[in-house]
């Protein structure tokens, strides 16, 4: 007997070692290619950060900066390494504690379905949806994580110190108040509740306070409103596709499932719509690795209720329902790759620079990182009239239409996007005039175009002007 419990312990160790090497493995895979393939904000770069001198609100979510800048005091490496660490052990750190939160939920069988599921999400925010890179994002996802974790195993002492750290790594930490209370309600006294919840919104608004007055002379915003431009972003309609797929279309099985779901996940879920109510009033809403900050609750929610629908009988209607909805997020990655890869145009925001372009006469062609829609850069013009400038060509099918799009800020004068043959011939064309803010043009090809290669062109529709372009996209439509 006590041969069979030594062994059965051990097994029981050597799995839990395996899932931790396991999760350390994925987690390196999914670094690496987000360093490689993420682009920095050119006000907010890792050297910046590193420093203390990227703008505001970036450098005030210091924590990750902070630790990083001791780091490269001890040890010689390169910025990308040690921030590349860090993203490591952040993802780590959630995969491996949400393993564990998921247990209280949907069984230790389903625990490595989950924290997969977190992989997949996240993959989609960060990876393929929004490619941007900011060092506190993945140790975010971490913080969140934990809170869950410590405030439903009422670990008071790890509780209040995961809040300072998170709050330290990003302001949104203010939504794990509610979080604390949707997670908990009627679980413990009001009175322990509120207590808590006071002094969480104290230190909150104490460490805010802190950061501004410490940072304040590194210029920036205290808070941003986009709303205008994000609703002008969601007057297209082929601008929605990405935020239906966040989180990988696991938010889709998440609420379709809602009422199978435990009490404490049930309630949790509620805050992920006002977190994206404010990520949307507040932030660009093409940003949407932002969102990945909640992806534990989306997961855990999905897992438990696909969990919960699988033990109703067969011929339930609400199984069928459930079923159908849940059936809707298997297919996002090949939906996701369509939203990614249909762009015809490399470097859609001049990350990498101006190369496939071509100046025609303008007096000032140039990647700008003073004024951008997407991204840290926008190209910048400016013209004496009759001049233009023009994509690479690009091949496409002849016997179909195109869609090429452009988000532009015209300070003077007025900018044409279009769609031309590589004969100058014009197939589609749009135009703005000066106006304060930024305007999506659309251009679309009334059929198919007829060739084989097309280029787009952007010109000062014969007058002196100024513009920034952002976003310039070519796509079949």
């Amino acid at each position: 007997m006590r041969q069979a419990i030594a062994g059965s312990k051990t097994a029981t160790d050597v799995g839990a070692v395996l899932r931790v090497v396991a999760d350390a493995l994925a987690a390196l895979a999914f670094t690496t290619v987000r360093l490689r393939e993420g682009t920095e904000y050119a006000l907010a770069t890792r050297a910046g950060l590193i420093g203390f001198t990227a703008e505001n609100p970036y450098q005030r979510r210091v924590l990750v900066p902070w630790l990083a800048h001791q780091v490269s005091q001890a040890v010689q490496a390169s910025n990308t390494a040690i921030f590349g660490v860090f993203d490591w052990l952040g993802l780590v750190l959630a995969l491996i504690l949400l393993r564990r939160l998921a247990v209280r939920f949907v069984g230790a069988g389903g625990a490595g379905s989950t924290a997969a599921a977190l992989l997949y999400a996240l993959a989609f925010n960060d990876l393929v949806l929004d490619t941007h890179y900011y060092p506190y994002d993945l140790p975010a996802v971490a913080f969140w994580t934990a809170f869950l974790l410590v405030a439903l195993e009422r670990r008071w002492r790890l509780l209040h110190p995961v809040f300072w750290l998170a709050t330290l790594n990003r302001e949104t930490s203010v939504f794990m108040i509610p979080a604390l209370g949707l997670s908990l309600y009627g679980a413990i006294p009001a009175w322990q509740l509120a207590l808590h919840s006071i002094t969480m919104i104290a230190v909150w608004a104490g460490l805010q306070w802190w950061l501004r007055a410490a940072f304040a002379g590194n210029g920036g915003a205290a808070f941003e409103v986009h709303m205008t431009d994000n609703l002008a972003y969601l007057a297209t309609p082929s601008n929605w596709l990405p935020l239906l797929l966040c989180w990988g279309g696991a938010w889709l099985p998440a609420f379709a499932t809602w009422r199978h779901q435990p009490a404490p996940l049930r309630r949790l879920l509620m805050l992920v719509p006002p977190f994206a109510a404010v990520f949307f009033y507040g932030g660009v809403v093409g940003e949407i690795r932002v969102l990945g900050e909640v992806a534990p609750i989306v997961v855990l929610a999905a897992s438990a209720g696909i969990a919960a629908v699988r033990s109703l009988p067969v011929n339930s209607p609400r199984t069928w329902a459930a079923a159908a909805l849940v059936a809707v997020g298997v297919p996002g990655a090949v939906l996701a790759q369509t939203v990614q890869h249909g762009n015809a145009l490399p470097d859609p925001s001049f990350e990498q620079g101006l190369a496939g372009w071509e100046n025609h006469g303008m007096a000032l062609f140039e990647r700008s990182a003073g004024r951008a829609y997407h991204g840290g850069y926008a190209l910048h013009a400016r013209t004496a009239g009759l001049q233009w400038a023009a994509s690479a060509p690009v091949a496409v099918a002849p016997g179909a239409a195109y869609e090429a799009t452009a988000w532009v800020h015209v300070e003077a004068g007025a900018v044409r996007l279009a769609i031309q043959t590589t004969d100058g011939e014009g197939l589609a064309e749009a135009h703005a005039y000066a106006a304060p803010g930024w305007h999506q043009l659309v251009a679309r090809t009334p059929g198919p175009v007829g060739v084989g290669r097309v280029l787009v062109s952007l010109d000062d529709y014969h007058q002196p002007s100024e513009f920034y372009a952002d976003l310039v996209s070519l796509s079949a439509r």
